[in-house]
């Protein structure tokens, strides 16, 4: 049997009867077995923290950027300077021929690159 969730409500164990459980708080709130277990909106923050977790496994493990897309493509990049690391969104400038971010210039310091979540960059 699937060990039953703490209750939606207070966060305490619930009372198990045949057929429901009952929260211990003051609204003693009872619900089926299946709603006491089902919630959705938890289920999809884990999916997305799965997804983000992924993401950033892969820009952690992420490609050089000898590789990066040089067609104007958001890209999302490692970088750091005397202040340490931290992620940046670029694109490469075919003009003036560097990698650009909304503030100038960022062509020093570049470590990695990941393309950015939805893009279809690879």
């Amino acid at each position: 049997m699937t060990e039953m969730e703490r209750c939606p409500f207070c966060g305490n164990n619930q009372i198990e009867a045949p057929e429901s459980c009952v929260c211990r708080s003051e609204t003693l709130m009872r619900m089926s077995r299946k709603e006491w277990q089902h919630r959705p909106i938890e289920d999809e923050l884990r999916a997305e923290i799965s997804a983000l977790q992924s993401r950033l496994a892969a820009l952690e493990n992420g490609s050089p950027m000898e590789t990066a897309p040089k067609d104007g493509t958001l890209i999302l990049v490692e970088t750091s300077d005397m202040f340490g690391k931290y992620f940046e969104i670029i694109s490469w400038n075919a003009v003036a021929n560097l990698w650009v971010s909304i503030v100038g210039d960022c062509n020093d310091y570049l470590l990695r690159w990941g393309p950015l979540p939805g893009s279809e960059a690879k």
